[in-house]
């Protein structure tokens, strides 16, 4: 039962946790570029993990692959070439034009315009390498330099390539502006860079911002100009099945004229142990990437390709959606759950009747004290600022914590506010201030302190989540 003013026990400020087992404990691997204030917008080195999402995976997928390999016993051991088994990547063709997507070869789209790769950061990987390695073959004088528009995105071990961010607001809307792009092309080649590649992560992680269809054809006009014909653009499109929240599409960049490729995969809709994405891209990129990753992948298992196949299967069209629906409605109730919880009854216009006696049932079954009076003002000075489109978490601005006490402790930074709370509920927020993306960004101003909070768990996490952010306040001095 909550109470005002009651301490969790496991509290023990006497033994401190470390930043160092923080980080590790958030994933987080720090590897300094060396960042001047000339460079405003270059990443400090961070890889970080998203979350897994909740709940179990496709299961018509998982058995009918099971029964699949029971009458195939010998697909156990059988490779048709390094790109994955043919069958399950012609497959995969009508979901890549269903998506939107267009390759610069986009008439002649066949099978061969597909690889099959273990996980997507594995991809991302083999490409980062693949167009290092080029660029330093014909332009060995320039660093090679990565643009992109995400905040929240794995770096990989990858040396001689800088990062640019191509952002400069925390909260974008229908994806980044083709002006901050063209000025991260332009002030790359001004510090002696060769822009070799523009990630491009829609959903957005973490903002949850997607880009639409005329905010795609305009990025696309950039890299069809002669002087950025050969900037590789990269769609990561993660989280595009899952975590779309009602109806909402969004687009890749993609066709004639500039060389791109586009990844999908398992790991956030069935679960972390499909570690299997496809990359799709013209035929002779794919070929190239062929004869690059023999070093670098580790092939995904027969068992994961044919969940990968059968989950896109055509004639399976029907459990697919099934279970993305039922996956979209669990998610979307979190969110609001989480809004409703944090900033107030007021601040979802869009609460149904049946997900409000929903909400009390659930406080009631936690046996929350004056549930009612709290749900319907929220937390008072503390707020989620983004409003997503397609995520699995919210941004929450914890700014009025910064400069109290809890029990002699300090909060001024986001890792102190996470060491805090964790120590509180052995729960883990992810600070956004460890994201240093340059001093014109939202997310480095001092009077900021925002942590991402994933909502792609139970509800019963969301509520506990809540609690102990409400000790948490009463407690502060």
């Amino acid at each position: 039962m909550y109470k005002k003013n009651t301490l969790n026990p496991i509290i023990n400020l006497d033994q401190p946790v470390s930043r160092f087992d923080l980080e590790r404990k958030f994933k987080v691997l720090w590897d300094d570029f060396n960042i001047t204030e000339d460079e405003p917008h270059e990443l400090l080195g961070i890889e970080a993990a998203g979350a897994n999402p909740y709940g179990r995976p496709p299961m018509f997928a998982v058995e009918q692959a099971n029964e699949y390999l029971m009458k195939h016993p010998s697909s156990l051991t059988r490779y048709e070439d390094c790109n994955g088994l043919k069958f399950i990547r012609k497959e995969l063709v009508a979901t890549v034009k269903s998506i939107g997507y267009k390759t610069s070869d986009d008439k002649l789209l066949t099978e061969e315009n597909i690889a099959i790769a273990p996980g997507i950061n594995s991809s991302i990987n083999t490409i980062y390498k693949y167009l290092r390695d080029k660029s330093l073959r014909e332009q060995p004088d320039k660093t090679p330099c990565i643009i992109t528009n995400n905040y929240f995105y794995t770096i990989p071990d990858i040396s001689n390539v800088k990062f640019l961010s191509a952002n400069s607001e925390i909260l974008i809307h229908d994806g980044v502006h083709p002006k901050e792009i063209n000025d991260a092309i332009e002030k790359a080649r001004k510090l002696n860079m060769n822009p070799i590649l523009y990630y491009n992560v829609t959903p957005d992680n973490p903002t949850g911002t997607i880009t639409s269809k005329e905010r795609a054809l305009e990025l696309s006009n950039i890299f069809r100009m002669p002087e950025n014909s050969k900037i590789f653009v990269l769609n990561d499109l993660a989280y595009h099945f899952t975590y779309l929240n009602n109806g909402e599409k969004t687009y890749p960049i993609g066709g004639a004229g500039f060389q791109s490729a586009m990844m999908f995969g398992l790991s956030k809709i069935a679960g972390p142990g499909f570690r299997v994405s496809s990359i799709v891209s013209d035929r002779e990129f794919i070929k190239s990437l062929e004869i690059s990753s023999f070093s670098e992948f580790m092939f995904p298992s027969i068992h994961s390709q044919l969940v990968l196949y059968f989950f896109f299967k055509k004639s399976n069209d029907k459990l697919r959606n099934h279970f993305l629906e039922e996956k979209r409605k669990h998610l979307n109730f979190n969110s609001k759950l989480m809004l409703v919880l944090i900033n107030g009854l007021n601040s979802v216009k869009d609460l149904k009747t049946s997900e409000l006696k929903k909400i009390h049932e659930l406080l009631e079954k936690k046996r929350v004290n004056n549930y009612k009076n709290l749900i319907k003002h929220g937390l008072n000075g503390i707020s989620i600022i983004n409003n997503p489109k397609a995520a699995f978490f919210h941004i929450i601005d914890f700014t009025s914590f910064r400069g109290q006490f809890f029990l002699n402790k300090e909060i001024m930074t986001g890792i102190d506010l996470a060491e805090v709370f964790y120590r509180i509920s052995k729960s883990l927020l992810f600070p956004l201030d460890m994201l240093s993306l340059g001093n014109s960004n939202a997310l480095l101003k001092k009077s900021t302190l925002l942590m991402r909070v994933s909502y792609s768990t139970s509800t019963s996490e969301i509520i506990d989540l809540f609690l102990n952010i409400k000790m948490l306040q009463d407690n502060l001095k």
